[in-house]
């Protein structure tokens, strides 16, 4: 299990997720693997839940921390 980061910070919606959509079909990011990815998108906390629930993803863990969100999925 690969454990990966990124720092989206200053993207908006929709790029956070379509961000993951892209390493993912790269190959960038396996089953098991695990992605931190740090963003300050206010809707980022929902979209995340979002993509975790629509793509069969593991919402690890989301956490606020002011106006950046901090979310672990695992693949």
């Amino acid at each position: 299990m690969a454990k990966k980061s990124v720092d989206l910070k200053g993207h908006r919606c929709p790029i956070p997720v379509m961000r993951l959509k892209t390493m993912e079909a790269r190959k960038e990011l396996q089953p098991g693997d695990e992605i931190e990815i740090v963003a300050d998108c206010p809707t980022f906390d929902s979209d995340i839940r979002e993509f975790c629930k629509k793509n069969k993803k593991v919402l690890v863990e989301a956490k606020q921390d002011g106006k950046v969100t901090k979310a672990k999925v695992r693949y």
